[in-house]
């Protein structure tokens, strides 16, 4: 069984920890702050919450004064400091075959998180957000993410390349000038899910890898990583993240991801009552999770309707307080 309390590697850390102790900050005594040991993050290996690691990236932002401090830190990541993942993108022919094998394989080191590349026509995107809408504030962690993962594009496809778009799902901050440095793309907030949107023939474009050996090394070891921390994902898990990739988009059905999955409408339906659940109680757990967090991170309740697919924001009203019991203006004013 997988964790209650989601965990990612103190190899994680490395990155943050550069980029403080070049700030300046004392490190030793942030990291105790947060109920880390540093002798025992020597280990790379070791588990750490993931909701602390959140709340130390929210802290360092507030500690150097940065407040695009995850965009700053993703830019300066190496291959390496994604853990044996990382290796994928040099050891894939194609992007996309790295992006694939990353997102597949990052639960073995930071579960508890959705990442995973989902192809839409003639672009494709790569998709991160952290599952437990308890983890919040987030917006430093989901920005080190995707800028992590940019500066691993631009490092194959020259400094010049910019993605289509990017999403996140936190609100829009008052300065944008970080994020147009960073991306040179148009770069939207309040979605229901951060989002690095690539042109397909970008990812499918042919690669020379430089560590082609490695490749069944790294599946081999962390298959076993990802067995140890709760084997693979069930169908219904499958769904949920496609689903989350996929609202707001008007022609969204279950036909689409019968179709995403390979599978007849038929089958994808009889195996998800075999896990007992149903379509429509996952996109209603997907939608009120998205909604407790995007509110709790104080979005507009409009905006909130719009990223979940509703029509306006009354019928979500309506939903949230099935769900909760209470209206959405009323939780988010009980989480400032």
């Amino acid at each position: 069984m997988t964790s209650p309390t989601p965990m990612l590697r103190a190899g994680l850390l490395d990155p943050v920890v550069g980029f403080l102790t070049q700030a300046g900050v004392d490190t030793r005594q942030l990291l105790r702050k947060h109920g880390f040991n540093p002798h025992a993050l020597e280990n790379p290996y070791a588990l750490i919450p993931l909701h602390a690691f959140v709340r130390l990236c929210e802290d360092s932002a507030a500690i150097t004064g940065d407040a695009a401090f995850g965009l700053h830190v993703g830019q300066r990541m190496k291959p390496e400091q994604h853990g044996p993942a990382g290796f994928f993108f040099g050891s894939e022919p194609t992007l996309r075959a790295a992006l694939t094998r990353y997102g597949e394989y990052m639960s073995a080191w930071q579960d508890g998180t959705l990442a995973s590349l989902v192809h839409d026509g003639d672009a494709s995107a790569f998709l991160y957000r952290i599952a437990d809408h308890r983890i919040h504030p987030r917006r430093q962690d989901a920005e080190l993410t995707l800028s992590a993962i940019h500066r691993q594009l631009t490092l194959v496809l020259g400094r010049n390349w910019a993605p289509l778009e990017v999403h996140f799902e936190h609100p829009a901050p008052a300065d944008l000038r970080s994020y147009r440095a960073v991306f040179r793309a148009p770069v939207f907030f309040g979605a229901a899910v951060n989002r690095l949107v690539i042109e397909n023939t970008d990812l499918d474009r042919a690669l020379q890898p430089r560590e082609e050996s490695l490749s069944p090394f790294l599946t081999r070891h962390l298959s076993d990583l990802k067995r140890q921390r709760g084997g693979a994902s069930q169908l219904s898990q499958q769904v949920e993240e496609i689903i989350v990739a996929k609202l707001g988009d008007a022609n969204f059905d279950l036909p689409i991801i019968a179709r995403d999955l390979g599978l007849s409408l038929r089958t994808l339906q009889r195996r998800l009552s075999e896990e007992g659940v149903s379509y429509r109680s996952l996109l209603e757990k997907v939608r009120r999770r998205i909604a407790e967090a995007n509110l709790g991170e104080q979005a507009r309740v409009t905006d909130v309707a719009a990223s979940l697919g509703y029509g306006d924001s009354a019928v979500l009203s309506r939903a949230f307080r099935r769900w909760t019991g209470t209206s959405p203006r009323r939780f988010a004013r009980s989480h400032r």
